[in-house]
C-alpha cells in the first residue's frame, strides 16, 4: 500500500524555492532573441539552399533596428538542394535525406543562439547560458520524417526510440538544474532534489496521454413536460455535416417547468464520434423574462443522471455538462414563461426559411472528449519518492508505490487532511466523559440516560445526522460507548472492539493517519481518534469526532455557520441563543434551573421526562448496528438515573481529593472542565474521564480561551427514589471475607446493559429496581494486590486435573474446577495449567486471574463439575422483584488459584 508522508510545514519550505537562482534566471541575449521571427515578410533578399544547409538574413521586429538577423540549419548531405520548393515536397513526400547538426541565430556578426544536434544530445546554448539534453533524439531528415509521421498517426512506429535520458542547466559554470533519468530519477533544481528509484516511464503514452484523440460525442436531446411525457420538437441544425452540433424547436410551449435530458447518441455515423465526452447545452426563446438571463447549478461538475436533482437553465443561457460514462443522461429543469411571439432562421444547409410559434429552442453541441485525469496516466511507475530543501529537510516522501494512480489518491489523501478544518475551529459542541454536554451555542449541562439519543440532527432535509449509545458507568450516571452517524447516503458507526469502524453496517479496517473517502467526505484515523469530515451544501466542511477511550467514547461536533438554525436534539438547535438549546421536539423550552422529570401542574419541563423521550432513538430512526435480537428497546433504562448527582452530593473531603487530581491534570478550578473532570472522578473513580476533560478544554480553549461563553445552568435536582425497591447484599470469598473494589451489575431482562455499583469501602452493595423488576445480579473483580497469589504450585494443580489425576491436596470440588478454567472455556486442559503458570511467573495474559461470582446459596455439593464440564452460570437470578429487602449476597472464586477453594 502506498504511503505518502508530507512535512505540515511543506508550504514554507517549497516557498525557499524562490530564494533560489531560478526565479532571476534570464538569457544574455533575450532582449535581442525577442526581436526575432522567422516570416516570409520579414525575410531580406534570398533564401540560400545547398547541400550543407540553408540560411537566410532576417529584418528585425524592431523597425527602428536595421541590423539583420541571420537564421541557418547546418548539416551534410542535404538533398534535394536545388529549390526549396523541391526539398519541402521531398520533405512532404518522405524523400528527403540530409543529417542535421547545428541550428544558428546570429545578431550582425554576433551568436545570440545555437543549438548543436546529434543524435545522444542537443545542446542549445545563448550567451554564458546553455542547456543541454540527453537521450536519443532524430538527427537526419527521413528519421525526423517519420517520427512526424508517427506522431501523426500516419506511420507505425515507436516513439520510446526518442527521449531525454537528462538534462543540465548552467548559468556559466554553475548548474542550475538537472536531471538525471533511468531506474533511479534525480532532478536538483539548485539544491532542491527529486529521487525516485524503481522508475519505468514510456515516452510514447506520455504523449498520448498529453495530446488524447479529440473525439466529440453526437449530442442528443429530450424534452419532457412536467408529467413526464416527451415533447415533439423539430430539430434543424447548421449544416448536415456537423452532427456533433444539432437544433431543436418545440412550438406553442405552455408556460411551465420542463426538463431536458441530453445523451451521447448510440448510433455511429462518423469515425470520430465517441460514446463518452463533453457538451455545451443553449436554451433560447424569444420574448420578455424578467428576472432571468443565466443559468445557475449546485455545482459545476457532470449533472445528476436522473430528473429529480437537475441543473437549471435559464432562459438565453449556456451549460457545459459532460456525459462521462456510457449511457450517462444529464437532466436540465427549465422554466418557460409564458409569451406569443414567432422565430424565423434559415437552415444554412438548405437555405429554407424556418418559422417557428412561441418556441423553444434548445441546442447541444459536443465540444470534444472528457480531459484526462493526472491518476489515470498509464505511462509512468515508480517504487518510492522523496523531495528534500538544499539542507537535507525532507518535504515529500512516498514508499511502496503501488501505481501512480494510487501515488495520486495518496498524495490527495495527506493533502486533503492537511486542510481539513480542527473541531476547535467550528461551532463546537461536544458530549464527552460521564457524559457531560456542550451545546453549539455554550450551553453546559450532564445528560445521564440510559439509551441511545440524538445528539443533532439536520431540520433542513439534510441528510446528517448524530447519535449517542449512553450507557450506565456507575451509579446514577452513563456514558457514551457508540457514536453513529448518518451522512449523505453513508452511515458510520464508532465504538469500542475489534472491529471499532462501521461503514453501511461493513466492518472497515483503517490504518492510523489512513483515510477512507466516502464521495466528498472522509473518516481519517488518527490513533484511537476517528474524525468524520463533512461537506455542506456550501461546501464548507465540518467535523465529528469520536475518541474511543477504553470501554467508551467521547464525542465532538464543529459545524459550519450553514448549520445555524439548521439543526436540532441534545447539542441544541445552534440558533445562537442558549434560552432555546433544550426544547422538545415541538419546540417546548426545558425549563430553568434544570429539575429531574417533569411537573404538569407546576409547569415545569425537565431533563428525564418528554426531553429525554422526544430525543431517543426508535426503531425507525436509529442508525446503529445491531446483533442478532437488539435493537434500540435493548439499551434503554427507563428508570434511568433515579436521582440527578452534583458535587454538592460529596463531602469537602472527597471534592478536594478530585480537584488535586484535575488540578494536577492541567486544568483550570473552577472552569466547565475542572469540574466536568471533578464530578467524574467523584462518581467513577476512573481518571480516564480526566483524559476526556482534559481534550475538551483543548477544543474549548481553540473557540473561547476565557470560557466566557459558556453558560452553565443551576440544578434543582430531583429524582424517581420514592418508587423504587432497594435490592441489596454482599460479595465475600469462599472463606467468608468481604471484597471491596468489586463491581456488581443488574441487568435489567430484555436489555443489553448492566446498572453499575461498586464495593469500595465494604462488601455491600444496593441497587434501586422498578416495581416487579426482573433480570440477573452479577459481579466481576480482577485480581488486586492482598488477594491470594498465584503460584506455580497452582499450575501444577490444575495440570494434575486436566490429565485426569487428583489436585496435591485431595479430590477437586466443584469449586476447585471452576478455579481452575482459568482461559473460561468450559473444560480443564493443559492450557489452562499454562495460562496459571504464566500469571505465577507474571507473564501478561489475556486470561489474567480474575474473580467470578456465584449465588452465596449454592449448593456445591450437588454440583456434577468435571475436568471435560465446568460450565456453570454466573450471578443470582432475579424474578419479579416485588418488595425492597437484602441478603441477595454472592460469592467470589479466584480464578487461577487452588488453596483459596
Amino acid at each position: 500500500m502506498t504511503t505518502v508522508t508530507l512535512n505540515p510545514e511543506f508550504e514554507s519550505l517549497l516557498a525557499g524555492l524562490d530564494e533560489t537562482r531560478l526565479p532571476d534566471f534570464s538569457l544574455d541575449h533575450f532582449n535581442l532573441l525577442e526581436n526575432f521571427w522567422i516570416d516570409e515578410d520579414d525575410v531580406v533578399g534570398d533564401i540560400i539552399l545547398t547541400s550543407t544547409g540553408v540560411s537566410a538574413q532576417v529584418a528585425s521586429r524592431d523597425p527602428s533596428d536595421p541590423t539583420l538577423y541571420t537564421f541557418k540549419i547546418s548539416g551534410t548531405g542535404i538533398t534535394p538542394s536545388s529549390t526549396l520548393d523541391q526539398l519541402g515536397a521531398a520533405i512532404e513526400n518522405g524523400t528527403a535525406n540530409g543529417t542535421i547538426t547545428q541550428i544558428s541565430i546570429d545578431y550582425g556578426s554576433l551568436r545570440i543562439a545555437q543549438l548543436d544536434i546529434a543524435p545522444q544530445s542537443l545542446t542549445l546554448s545563448s550567451g554564458n547560458q546553455s542547456l543541454e539534453l540527453t537521450g536519443g533524439f532524430p538527427v537526419t531528415l527521413s528519421n525526423l520524417i517519420n517520427l512526424v509521421d508517427i506522431l501523426d498517426g500516419e506511420a507505425e512506429g515507436s516513439l520510446d526510440d526518442y527521449g531525454f535520458t537528462g538534462f543540465s542547466l548552467r548559468d556559466g559554470s554553475t548548474v542550475l538544474a538537472s536531471l538525471q533519468t533511468g531506474e533511479d530519477f534525480t532532478l536538483n533544481l539548485d539544491g532542491f532534489t527529486l529521487a525516485m528509484t524503481g522508475v519505468d516511464v514510456s515516452v510514447e503514452e506520455i504523449f498520448n496521454f498529453i495530446n488524447p484523440g479529440r473525439g466529440q460525442i453526437v449530442p442528443e436531446i429530450t424534452l419532457f413536460n412536467s408529467s413526464g411525457n416527451v415533447v415533439a420538437g423539430t430539430p434543424f441544425s447548421f449544416s448536415n455535416d456537423s452532427p456533433n452540433f444539432i437544433r431543436i424547436a418545440y412550438e406553442n410551449l405552455p408556460q411551465g417547468t420542463y426538463y431536458a435530458q441530453v445523451r451521447a447518441s448510440d448510433q455511429q455515423v462518423v469515425d470520430w464520434q465517441t460514446q463518452t465526452g463533453l457538451y455545451e447545452l443553449y436554451s433560447s426563446w424569444w420574448g420578455s423574462t424578467p428576472g432571468v438571463g443565466q443559468w445557475t447549478s449546485e455545482n459545476m461538475g457532470d449533472a445528476p443522471a436522473n430528473a429529480t436533482t437537475p441543473y437549471v437553465l435559464n432562459s438565453g443561457a449556456n451549460f457545459f455538462g459532460a456525459v462521462d460514462s456510457v449511457g450517462d443522461a444529464d437532466w436540465i429543469r427549465i422554466e418557460f414563461p409564458e409569451w406569443n411571439s414567432t422565430y424565423t432562421t434559415s437552415d444554412d444547409d438548405t437555405g429554407e426559411q424556418l418559422t417557428f410559434n412561441s418556441p423553444l429552442v434548445l441546442q447541444a453541441f459536443g465540444t470534444g472528449q472528457l480531459e484526462p485525469q493526472l491518476r489515470d496516466f498509464q505511462g509512468f511507475s515508480f517504487d518510492s519518492l522523496t523531495i528534500t530543501t538544499p539542507d537535507g529537510t525532507e518535504i515529500l516522501s512516498a514508499t511502496d508505490v503501488a501505481s501512480f494512480r494510487d501515488f495520486i489518491d495518496a498524495l490527495d489523501e495527506v493533502l486533503d487532511s492537511l486542510f481539513l478544518p480542527n473541531i476547535g475551529g467550528l461551532g463546537l459542541a461536544f458530549a464527552t466523559g460521564d457524559p457531560h454536554l456542550l451545546t453549539h451555542d455554550g450551553l453546559g449541562y450532564d445528560f445521564h440516560a440510559a439509551g441511545e439519543y440524538v445528539l443533532m440532527r439536520a431540520t433542513n432535509g439534510q441528510s446528517f445526522e448524530l447519535q449517542s449509545r449512553m450507557s450506565p458507568a456507575g451509579e446514577n450516571v452513563t456514558a457514551n460507548v457508540a457514536a453513529a452517524l448518518r451522512v449523505g447516503d453513508d452511515t458510520i458507526m464508532i465504538a469500542p472492539g475489534a472491529t471499532p469502524l462501521l461503514v453501511n453496517g461493513e466492518a472497515v479496517t483503517l490504518a492510523n493517519n489512513a483515510t477512507h473517502l466516502l464521495g466528498a467526505n472522509a473518516i481519517m484515523r488518527e490513533g484511537n481518534s476517528y474524525k468524520i469530515y463533512v461537506v455542506d451544501p456550501n461546501e464548507t466542511q465540518g467535523l465529528v469526532q469520536v475518541d474511543i477511550i477504553g470501554s467508551r467514547v467521547d464525542i465532538g461536533v464543529g459545524l459550519s455557520n450553514y448549520w445555524q438554525n439548521n439543526v436540532e436534539g441534545l447539542l441544541g438547535n445552534f440558533s445562537g441563543s442558549i434560552r432555546d438549546d433544550l426544547q422538545l421536539a415541538d419546540g417546548t423550552r426545558v425549563t430553568f434551573p434544570l429539575s429531574f422529570g417533569d411537573d404538569p401542574e407546576a409547569g415545569t419541563v425537565g431533563i428525564y421526562g418528554r426531553f429525554r423521550d422526544d430525543w431517543r432513538v426508535t426503531d425507525e430512526s436509529t442508525l446503529f448496528t445491531y446483533a442478532a435480537g437488539e435493537g434500540p428497546d435493548s439499551f434503554y433504562l427507563p428508570d434511568y438515573p433515579t436521582q440527578m448527582i452534583t458535587l454538592d452530593d460529596f463531602s469537602t473531603e472527597e471534592q478536594a481529593a478530585a480537584e488535586a487530581i484535575a488540578a494536577a491534570a492541567g486544568l483550570t478550578p473552577g472552569t466547565f472542565a475542572f469540574n466536568n473532570a471533578v464530578l467524574d472522578l467523584l462518581i467513577t473513580q476512573d481518571e480516564s474521564f480526566v483524559e476526556s476533560a482534559v481534550n475538551s478544554n483543548t477544543a474549548i480553549n481553540n473557540v473561547d480561551p476565557t470560557g466566557s461563553g459558556i453558560h452553565v445552568p443551576q440544578v434543582a435536582g430531583g429524582g424517581i427514589t420514592d418508587s423504587l425497591l432497594s435490592l441489596s447484599g454482599n460479595v465475600k470469598d469462599l472463606s467468608g471475607q468481604g471484597l471491596s473494589d468489586t463491581t456488581v451489575t443488574f441487568r435489567p431482562a430484555g436489555t443489553s446493559v448492566d446498572l453499575t455499583r461498586m464495593t469500595r469501602d465494604g462488601e455491600s452493595f444496593n441497587f434501586e429496581l422498578s416495581q416487579n423488576a426482573s433480570g440477573r445480579l452479577d459481579a466481576s473483580r480482577d485480581w488486586q494486590e492482598g488477594d491470594p497469589s498465584i503460584t506455580a504450585l497452582d499450575a501444577l494443580d490444575v495440570l494434575r486435573m486436566a490429565v485426569g489425576l487428583d489436585p496435591s491436596f485431595g479430590p477437586a470440588k466443584a469449586q476447585n474446577f471452576i478455579a481452575a478454567d482459568i482461559n473460561g472455556d468450559g473444560a480443564v486442559t493443559a492450557l489452562d495449567a499454562l495460562e496459571v503458570l504464566r500469571a505465577a511467573v507474571g507473564i501478561d495474559s489475556a486470561a489474567a486471574p480474575r474473580w467470578v461470582f456465584f449465588d452465596a446459596a449454592t449448593d456445591w455439593d450437588a454440583m456434577a463439575l468435571s475436568r471435560q464440564d465446568t460450565s456453570v452460570e454466573t450471578g443470582v437470578e432475579i424474578a419479579n422483584f416485588s418488595a425492597s429487602s437484602g441478603g441477595f449476597d454472592m460469592v467470589g472464586i479466584l480464578l487461577g488459584n487452588m488453596e483459596s477453594v
